[in-house]
Order: structure tokens, then C-alpha cells, then sequence
């Protein structure tokens, strides 16, 4: 699923820089000058970086969700199957947070170390 997302995202991106590039012939009209992510052909795509969380899997309503304790904070999860597999459980999530919908794009997740060693 993301990589279909990422996907469409780069193939929408190489679209528009194509029509900018073209604009000039179809119009006779100069084109702005591209910027320098542009012409490094820099990714436009997801450039949030990677961070982790620790909480507890649980479910609300429909939907399996992280719920983090120590920070008094529920994120959204949007890989649902894996998420599953670790319901109920403490856990270390690793992946980009999406500020705008709280939702973590999960990269990596495991069980959380919570018992203390002897």
C-alpha cells in the first residue's frame, strides 16, 4: 500500500516537472527556473524523518492505535495487519509521524523490554 502511495506521489511529481519543462514550447512562454531540490532530482515525497515511539497496542473502536503512557498520547497506526500482530502488548515503534493526522507510518516495530533485569 505505501509503496503503491509513493508510487503515484513520484509519477505525479515526474508529471508536473514535465509539464513545467514543456510549458515553454506549448505556451512560448519562459519557464521559472527550477529549484535545487528540482534539479537534483531531490525526492518531493514523504521527508519526514524516522523517530521512535514506545507504548501499548490496544484497540479503540475499530481501529488499533498506540497508546503512550508516559506521554499521555494516542497515535493512529497505519499498517493495521502488523499492528495486530502485537495487540494488547507493550511495544518500541519506529517510523515518520504524521502531525496532521497523528498517525505513525510504521518502519519498524517490536516488543518492548518492560521487565526490569534481574
Amino acid at each position: 500500500m505505501r509503496v503503491a502511495c509513493l508510487l503515484k506521489v513520484a509519477t505525479a511529481g515526474a508529471l508536473l516537472l514535465s509539464l513545467s519543462v514543456l510549458a515553454p514550447q506549448l505556451t512560448g512562454r519562459p519557464s521559472p527556473p527550477l529549484t535545487q531540490g528540482q534539479q537534483q532530482g531531490a525526492p518531493q515525497a514523504n521527508t519526514r524523518q524516522k523517530q521512535k515511539f514506545e507504548g501499548k497496542i490496544v484497540r479503540a473502536s475499530d481501529r488499533l492505535i498506540l497508546e503512550d503512557k508516559a506521554d499521555k498520547v494516542i497515535y493512529q497506526l497505519d499498517d493495521q495487519q502488523l499492528a495486530q500482530l502485537f495487540e494488547g502488548k507493550e511495544v518500541k515503534v519506529t517510523g515518520s509521524l504524521d502531525p496532521e493526522s497523528n498517525t505513525i507510518s510504521i518502519s519498524d516495530i517490536a516488543l518492548s523490554n518492560t521487565k526490569p533485569s534481574a
